[in-house]
């Protein structure tokens, strides 16, 4: 009997071996089940895990493969800073659509303010308005009055597609109110700039030109500001009312540039 005690203790080890690789394989056919076995490949041979060589096409156009002990895909370039922006809240009407700074959409970052055109504008027999004193143009239909109304130091131009007296009729029986102001003696420190002027704002492009899509504060004629413009010397709004379905007062706004 003394002869058989050295052999107890590798009886006790070679069983523990047996329990561990039994443990081992449960553990995996447990990940496999787990919803990660078409991603995961097993060496029957050695028992190793490698991830299966699919890829992910990147936003850069670059690919990237899985890894890790989940076999999860690698973060394509950029994407970690990708996740830590905030969606992406779309800013002004379905023509014009913009997205702010830090923000992501579909896996891609807008690091610069940046305006989509969602859909085609059709202007076929559109006419044409240019304003050189102020650098701008717009286009609007042909069915369309541009009343110019403009003083000295301010510049005022209204667009409906009906014709009063009075402002307040006008914004009743048009199709759509637009109005444009802007103040030629800006560079007047006393005069308000574009972030006391509207609330909620959103910034948003309008040509080249950075500006912001809000509310008014004043709420000037009842209609909402559209946009607000603020350059070197000059501050620019843009008030629309609709009063039917096309949205025209918006496709009108919406080839409003400046040509500087």
């Amino acid at each position: 009997m003394k002869k058989l005690a050295p052999i107890l203790p590798i009886a006790v080890m070679a069983f523990a071996i047996v329990a561990f690789l039994l443990a081992v394989d449960f553990s995996l056919e447990t990940f496999e089940n787990g919803g990660l076995k078409k991603h995961v490949t097993k060496n029957s041979n050695t028992g190793l895990v490698a991830c299966t060589m699919d890829a992910k096409l990147c936003p850069d156009g670059s690919a990237v493969g899985r890894s890790g002990s989940k076999c999860e895909f690698t973060l394509c370039p950029g994407e970690s800073t990708i996740n830590s922006f905030t969606a992406c809240e779309a800013a002004g009407y379905p023509v014009m659509e913009s997205y702010p700074r830090q923000c992501r959409a579909n896996n891609t970052t807008f690091t610069e303010i940046v305006t989509n055109t969602n859909q085609a504008l059709e202007t076929t027999g559109w006419l044409t308005y240019t304003n050189e004193t102020h650098h701008f143009s717009f286009m609007y239909p042909p069915d369309s009055t541009v009343r110019d109304t403009s003083s000295v130091d301010t510049l005022v131009l209204r667009i409906q597609n009906y014709t009063a007296d009075s402002v307040q009729y006008i914004l009743q029986e048009s199709d759509y109110f637009l109005e444009f102001w802007g103040y030629t003696e800006y560079a007047d420190e006393s005069q308000r700039t574009c972030a006391d002027v509207v609330d909620q704002a959103t910034a948003m492009t309008f040509g080249k030109q950075i500006g912001w899509r809000g509310t008014d504060d004043s709420a000037v004629l009842g209609t909402p500001v559209v946009g607000c413009v603020d350059t070197y010397t000059n501050q620019y709004l843009m008030k629309v009312t609709e009063n039917a379905g096309d949205k025209i007062g918006n496709k009108i706004l919406s080839t409003w540039t400046f040509s500087e």
